[in-house]
């Protein structure tokens, strides 16, 4: 008899997962990638009565044999390219996604990580800001806005010291080299202020960082690391840039109090989570809380 696999939800282009799977591999640890995306144009469902099984690339799973999950970075299904016309295309686009989302929450026997009701819950910025501030972390000062009057204010109100960040988790489908960072707000950016009113913003104030520490929860376990993002001008706003050759990273311990907080976003199925803290030279630790797999920096 087989052994179960661990089903993993993302999608063709996420390295991070890459680099999992590889370690699963060595391990000879049964995997089953299901790249949403490939659905339904390379990947048959039947799902009868409480047993779905899908064909795959050449392989079958049995909704009934799956030893665990790893909700990672699952893609917009595919649509068929005989169908141009775009109210019948996102019929279809939500079918897919209905039905494997439907799929997904049927497997609730398993261990989720994470549960995709529990990140769905946690993704959502402005509410991650105001469980930090609930928790006891300082957090930067926060402006959610599509106005450009009101941004001006802001800017000014802070000196000119302001960074610009996406609100959601980005683009989950394009290369790494793609990826959307936070930037300070410079004079190009200030130039085409007007163009805040096209779409939803986040601003925060800038916090001058002494290093950056990234704390990854699984279950109740703590792993901190030290950034010395400073140490690097490519890095010195947000260090996921990476320049590893010049930026140390270190494993530390965090304080208990600290430590007790961050614990505290796992709640609600959360069985991993990551977060962002950057001590500031001369004040306390300000932070940022997102709760889900997704990256998200200071």
């Amino acid at each position: 008899m087989q052994p179960s696999p661990v089903l993993v939800v993302t999608n063709k282009h996420d390295e991070h997962a890459d680099h999992v799977i590889g370690v699963m591999n060595e391990r000879e640890i049964p995997i089953f990638r299901l790249n949403t995306e490939d659905f339904p144009q390379e990947m048959s469902l039947v799902w009868h009565d409480d047993l779905a099984t899908i064909h795959y690339h050449g392989r079958e799973l049995r909704s009934d044999a799956v030893r665990s999950a790893w909700y990672r970075r699952p893609a917009e299904a595919t649509t068929h390219p005989e169908i141009i016309d775009q109210g019948v295309r996102q019929v279809v686009l939500d079918e897919c996604w209905y039905v494997l989302q439907g799929l997904y929450r049927c497997l609730d026997q398993i261990l989720w990580v994470s549960h995709p009701d529990a990140l769905a819950r946690s993704k959502y910025k402005a509410h991650q800001l105001r469980l930090a501030r609930r928790l006891g972390f300082d957090v930067p000062p926060t402006l959610f806005t599509n106005d450009p009057n009101s941004f001006r204010a802001f800017y000014a109100d802070h000196g000119g010291q302001v960074i610009v960040k996406i609100a959601g988790r980005g683009p989950t489908t394009i290369p790494a080299d793609k990826a959307v960072f936070t930037n300070l707000v410079d004079e190009t950016r200030l130039a085409n202020v007007e163009s805040v009113q096209f779409a939803p913003h986040l601003f925060q104030a800038y916090i001058e960082k002494a290093y950056e520490v990234r704390v990854t929860i699984i279950g109740n376990d703590i792993f901190a690391v030290r950034i010395d993002s400073q140490a690097s001008e490519r890095t010195r706003i947000d260090w996921r840039h990476y320049d590893l050759e010049h930026t140390a990273h270190t494993a530390i311990m965090l304080p208990p109090t600290v430590a007790e907080r961050c614990l505290s976003v796992a709640k609600s199925r959360i069985w991993m989570g990551a977060q962002d803290h950057f001590p500031s030279p001369s004040a306390r630790p300000a932070s940022e809380v997102p709760s889900g797999p997704g990256n998200i920096s200071g």
